[in-house]
């Protein structure tokens, strides 16, 4: 833990400070992007962890795609594909 700010506008006083974790001080970074589903906030990369989706999918979703939060959470992953197998011609 580490110490951090609870309003980023104000000064390192007491009444503005707590011990935070590495995950809580990401999350509470000005560049750290939330959306809303079923009226709850949490940054992208809490929701992700939540559904146990990869984040660059839901990033690609949300912000390439224009995908609503909750679909684009809850929608399959993409299938992996399986990598051609090619014989030698040599049979090496």
């Amino acid at each position: 833990h580490s110490l951090e700010r609870i309003n980023n506008d104000l000064g390192y006083s007491p009444e503005n400070c707590k011990w935070g974790t590495p995950e809580e001080q990401m999350n509470n970074r000005q560049t750290s992007t939330s959306v809303e589903i079923d009226g709850v906030v949490k940054t992208v990369a809490q929701w992700c962890r939540e559904f146990d989706m990869p984040y660059s999918l839901v990033y690609e979703r949300l912000f390439h795609f224009n995908w609503e939060p909750k679909k684009a959470l809850t929608a399959p992953k993409r299938k992996q594909r399986r990598p051609i197998r090619t014989q030698s011609v040599l049979g090496s």
